[in-house]
């Protein structure tokens, strides 16, 4: 049977169902850049690079929005929540050292 014969057949017989607006999901559109609100402000990303012979290998990356700089990163062939976290303990010591005028030996 055809498409149009279905649909004709569920209106004559009263079978075809209404739509109802009531249950329709509200969308609210998300703005897709950060907002700014302080020039300290920090953002967490991850990125998965498809390397020959090793595999999948994720990329976490510490960026500070206003100054456009990558503060901190981690690379790991496993993307959990250890590797996140060590890519935001490095950035914040890097900034830490950054603040207090720590200068390395190398």
């Amino acid at each position: 049977m055809k498409n149009k014969r279905v649909l004709r057949l569920l209106r004559v017989e009263p079978l075809l169902s209404q739509p109802t607006p009531s249950l329709w999901a509200a969308r609210i559109p998300l703005p897709c850049n950060p907002r700014l609100i302080s020039p300290n402000q920090w953002g967490i990303d991850r990125a998965t690079v498809l390397v020959g012979q090793v595999g999948r290998v994720y990329i976490v990356l510490v960026l500070k929005w206003y100054a456009k700089k990558i503060v901190g990163h981690h690379v790991s062939r496993h993307a959990r929540t250890a590797e996140w976290l060590d890519a935001v303990n490095q950035a914040v010591n890097r900034q830490i050292r950054k603040l207090s005028g720590y200068k390395s030996a190398c």
